[in-house]
């Protein structure tokens, strides 16, 4: 009797929640929001006002004619590795587009940049940083779990600021009687 034993190891898949557009071939968080009960020109300035109070940053590129928005925003993603605290700074692009009774939102150009200290040097695209485990052979598994829970952090952390972006547009202007 002959017995053929074949050893068979399940890779394990990577699993991310983050939208991916396969048109850019870029993590994209991207929706169409309807306030008919506003005027473009409000949305924009309630925007405008929101991203202002969000960065305390006037830098961000200012499309009065087209009425469009853009702007460079980082949210720091609190994840350690190996044992050792991290603050992993991902930097983010988030386009605002209006038009009558509705606006368009994309977040997309995730870049990671060190570990949030002084030392850390370059940065990494998002769409890189998960395709990290493919060049490993002994830590692949790890590597894989780090990604993941990296992203389930940026996913939450960009959908508060979904959130927050949606109340900030849709908020009446504070009036003051003075």
């Amino acid at each position: 009797m002959l017995l053929w034993g074949v050893s068979v190891s399940a890779q394990k898949k990577l699993d991310i929640t983050i939208p991916y557009d396969s048109t850019s071939n870029r993590f994209t968080y991207a929706g169409i929001v309807e306030i008919d009960s506003l005027p473009s020109s409000v949305m924009y300035s309630n925007a405008r006002a929101w991203l202002i109070g969000l960065n305390v940053d006037t830098s961000f590129v200012d499309a009065v004619t087209d009425m469009k928005l853009v702007d460079n925003g980082v949210v720091p993603i609190h994840m350690p590795i190996k044992n050792m605290p991290g603050i992993w700074n991902t930097f983010y692009t988030l386009t605002l587009e209006f038009k009558e009774g509705r606006y368009r939102y994309t977040i997309d150009r995730f870049l990671i940049w060190g570990d949030g200290t002084a030392s850390a040097v370059g940065s990494t695209p998002l769409e890189t940083f998960v395709k990290l485990h493919e060049s490993m052979k002994v830590t692949k598994k790890a590597m894989i779990n780090q990604e993941e829970q990296f992203c389930a952090i940026l996913d939450v952390e960009m959908k508060k600021l979904i959130e927050s972006m949606k109340s900030g547009v849709e908020a009446p202007k504070k009036t003051s009687d003075w």
